[in-house]
């Protein structure tokens, strides 16, 4: 949670927060406010890469890690734009009496554009579910990030979302900043 506000702090003190972050540096995801809405942005510096490497590294991270059975993968070779739907878990939080957090998961969009030298991730559209079991009762929630309460179960999940978000961003860059694979003779 703390990084959350840390991040949003920065990106209202500093506007031009996320065109300074490099490529090494993926540990904070900048949380953008508009309205009701809440999205998550990053733009990373990916030196000597060309727009059409980076296109290429993602679509292929993309089919590896994000692959899904409905199959709403677009691309946009001419823009150089990827859009993704996914999901990903909410770890289960026990409290000292029952469950906070039985199980969950959130979906969400995911927007990759690139350029010469640079890409931008750019995560919204959440939608969040949560089951506590309180040992009386199971109850079920389903919000946005923007109806998150600022109480335990809240700052829990949003704690998680940040979590699972830049573990997912750090797994992108890595795929983009590798080196080219050398070709194999199988």
């Amino acid at each position: 949670m703390k990084r959350l506000f840390v991040a949003i702090g920065i990106l209202f003190s500093q506007p031009m927060f996320c065109s300074a972050v490099t490529g090494s540096d993926t540990t904070t995801v900048a949380v953008i406010k508009n309205g009701e809405n809440f999205s998550f942005e990053r733009v990373i510096q990916t030196p000597s890469q060309t727009k059409d490497v980076l296109y290429k590294k993602a679509k292929a991270w993309v089919l590896s890690t994000m692959k899904t059975a409905d199959q709403n993968i677009s691309y946009d070779e001419e823009n150089f734009k990827i859009v993704n739907s996914g999901a990903k878990s909410i770890d289960p939080k026990k409290n000292s009496a029952a469950f906070l957090i039985s199980e969950g998961y959130f979906n969400f969009k995911i927007l990759f554009e690139f350029k010469d030298g640079k890409y931008r991730v750019k995560i919204d559209n959440f939608e969040i579910f949560t089951r506590a079991n309180t040992g009386f009762q199971v109850k079920d929630k389903t919000r946005t990030y923007a109806e998150l309460s600022d109480n335990k179960e809240g700052k829990y999940i949003r704690e998680q979302i940040d979590e699972k978000l830049t573990s997912l961003i750090r797994s992108l860059n890595g795929s983009l900043v590798s080196s080219e694979q050398k070709n194999s003779d199988w």
